[in-house]
């Protein structure tokens, strides 16, 4: 199914772009395609990244820092393979944080008080990356989609020029909110996707 929406993607002209190259490219001109996956599957390394490979696409990986070498997920050593591959940008999705239910994340995204153990586990995860490469992650997905605007001006400030949730709403460059994205099933066709 993804082998075949690249497929659709290059042959309808779209051009491919990671999450971080949106905010300072010219996204009115055109179709962009810009192509997501959460949390550091190991399938990202073994079937995502030689695909990207063969059509010439690119895509955005946001690592939970906990879940790597673990069962299911990358290894060290597929992160930094990755890491080196023109195809794929690493991108932040949480240290732990990850771990709460969707209700557990969403009171304390709403609760003041847990703002600053929120901000912590990014960092935490920003940390992960520059011990493994000397470098942070300049975009970030939240967990679940789960953001609150004054967290999200704090990771911004703190050098993320880029965050993304899972409402599905256009990307629209002036705004300051995180972006939306569309999720993959099996139940959506990729030319109902793009539209």
């Amino acid at each position: 199914m993804f082998e075949n929406d690249l497929k659709y993607l290059k042959d309808n002209g779209y051009t491919f772009m990671t999450t971080s190259q949106l905010p300072v490219s010219d996204t009115t001109q055109g179709k962009i395609a810009v192509i997501t996956f959460d949390d550091g599957y190991s399938s990202d390394y073994k079937y995502v990244v030689p695909l990207l490979e063969k059509y010439e696409a690119k895509a955005t990986f946001f690592i939970v820092g906990s879940y790597i070498d673990t069962p299911g997920y990358l290894t060290t050593e597929e992160l930094k393979e990755m890491s080196t591959k023109s195809c794929v940008e690493l991108g932040n999705h949480s240290y732990e944080i990850h771990d709460y239910s969707y209700q557990q994340l969403t009171a304390m995204y709403r609760d003041p008080a847990y703002e600053q153990q929120i901000l912590d586990d990014y960092a935490k995860n920003d940390e992960f990356f520059v011990n493994m490469f000397g470098w942070a992650p300049i975009s970030l997905s939240y967990p679940y989609g789960i953001y609150s605007l004054q967290i999200d001006e704090g990771l911004k400030a703190k050098g993320k020029i880029i965050t993304v949730s899972t409402a599905e709403i256009p990307y629209n460059y002036k705004s300051t909110a995180p972006a939306g994205r569309k999720n993959r099933d099996s139940f959506r066709a990729i030319d109902l996707i793009v539209q």
